[in-house]
């Protein structure tokens, strides 16, 4: 038996948002994950790691003097140009060590933007 109309649009639509994890300095995208809490645990894996490590050492060539700062991203990948939904700035990571964003769980939560961490 097939689902009612209504019921497979909604899958579809549910199954088009993508998380990735972007930094915002370099325009690098990793993802996709299969929740926030995921890459969550990801950036928590990653912040343990120096930072003059892959994968946070910064691909560009003053790289001693830059670092990462890691937003998550929701994309609504169900048409060809992808539609940003949530993008909030979660951490940095630099020679200065490592700085959780103050609240970046709440504004994910509430759908509320951020200024990409900068």
């Amino acid at each position: 038996m097939t689902a009612p109309y209504h019921v497979i649009l909604w899958t579809i639509r549910f199954d088009t948002r993508m998380i990735y994890i972007d930094d915002d300095i370099h325009c690098e995208r990793d993802g996709p994950f299969a929740s926030f809490g995921e890459a969550i645990t990801e950036l928590r894996r990653r912040a343990a790691i120096p930072w003059d490590s892959a994968p946070n050492r910064a691909p560009c060539t003053s790289w001693r003097k830059c670092g990462r700062k890691y937003n998550v991203l929701e994309f609504d990948t169900s048409c060809e140009q992808w539609k940003l939904l949530r993008e909030v700035a979660v951490l940095n990571i630099s020679a200065n060590g490592v700085e959780w964003v103050d609240g970046f769980e709440q504004r994910w939560e509430t759908g509320n933007s951020v200024n990409r961490g900068r």
